[in-house]
């Protein structure tokens, strides 16, 4: 059985916002069948996808209703965790183990969490959306609601810190 440890990811996030932290195979993988998934911070169940299914039976009660995953994206090799409603108590490493029948893959994600005020925030736009929307500082933002009635394609605005005001 061969153990691989990712380079740890960094994720800002916002009080009150969401924030996805990354986690996937190197590889798609042949089947989802057996493939185990447990998202742990400070030791603690988040989220577990057990066979294909998400399982919350051993979840911390302070992610109820505030943990998801995108089982859509499963069949790609994407277990990334979304989680709502941040709090600063949201702020830390997380560790996110894929066990496939051979391959043991470890990702870990350390979570920011800043405070916002509403005289900080500006509008930013971005007219590409083939990747997560990244600033030069290294901070990652997860698309929100997409704006329409514009003849535009794939244009899509964010409510944004800038870096110089965060907290």
């Amino acid at each position: 059985m061969a153990d691989e440890v990712s380079l740890q990811e960094t994720v800002v996030g916002f009080i009150g916002g969401s924030a996805v932290l990354p986690c996937s195979s190197k590889e798609p993988p042949l089947t989802i069948q057996g493939i185990d998934v447990r998202w742990r911070h400070s030791g603690q169940s988040v989220y577990d996808i057990i066979n294909v299914n998400g399982s919350v039976e051993e979840q911390k009660h302070e992610y109820n209703n505030r943990a998801e995953t995108f089982p859509e994206e499963y069949k790609t090799g994407n277990f990334s965790l979304k989680l709502n409603n941040l709090q600063h108590t949201d702020a830390g490493e997380y560790k996110c183990y894929i066990m496939e029948s051979e391959v043991h893959l470890l990702w870990i994600v350390e979570l920011l969490i800043k405070d916002v005020s509403i005289d900080e925030l500006g509008v930013y736009y971005c007219t590409n959306m083939d990747k997560t929307a990244q600033f030069s500082n290294g901070t990652r933002l997860d698309q929100t609601t997409p704006v329409t009635g514009f003849n535009l394609e794939k244009v899509h605005l964010w409510f944004l810190v800038k870096s110089s005001a965060v907290k």
